[in-house]
């Protein structure tokens, strides 16, 4: 029920294709807009985003918008440079004990955890959400979250390969944004 409220209410991508297979060159162009090869972030290993480069993160914050991630991958870090915008940006990767190769991702779920955190901070504020999971399922307590915010919102979910979950608080807050009484679904073909 809950994903089908969130669709019901969402913007819908019926085509949307991932720029690389790739976790991090598909971040730095899902934050961008831009292709790998206008970014510079061309493969996992090796590159970090610039430190010149526009984000939505960063765009979204100047225009006043509250602007928090969380992601479990290593390879999303903050020196891989996807922090850019982001007031809040927690990528805590559990240390490894005694004897154990580092980890390269923290589960899912604490990653969830710490991004609800960060929601429920955000009442009555515009702000932009995202969320880097290493599994790509959408938890209903996520879309509970963010439904209850009064003000939109725009969240990730998902892996690299995954194209991103875009979704505002609540029909009523989308449209008192676009200044109608309730926005009507829209079906976009990229």
């Amino acid at each position: 029920p809950a994903i089908d409220e969130l669709a019901a209410e969402s913007i819908v991508f019926e085509r949307a294709y991932a720029h690389s297979p790739q976790t991090l060159p598909s971040h730095a162009s899902m934050l961008t807009g831009q292709l790998p090869i206008e970014h510079g972030v061309r493969d996992d290993a090796g590159f970090a985003l610039n430190a010149h480069a526009k984000t939505l993160a960063s765009l979204l914050r100047n225009r006043g918008f509250a602007t928090g991630a969380a992601v479990s991958s290593f390879l999303l870090r903050p020196q891989s440079g996807l922090s850019q915008g982001f007031s809040f940006f927690d990528a805590d990767i559990p240390a490894p004990t005694t004897g154990e190769a580092p980890a390269l991702e923290r589960p899912g779920a604490e990653t969830i955890d710490a991004a609800e955190r960060w929601l429920q901070l955000q009442s009555g504020q515009r702000f932009f959400s995202a969320a880097g999971r290493a599994s790509p399922r959408v938890l209903p307590s996520v879309v509970e979250t963010v439904a209850q915010r009064s003000a939109p919102a725009v969240l990730h979910v998902g892996a690299a390969a995954r194209p991103p979950l875009l979704r505002p608080a609540s029909g009523a807050a989308r449209a008192g944004a676009l200044g109608a009484e309730r926005a009507p679904r829209r079906s976009a073909r990229h």
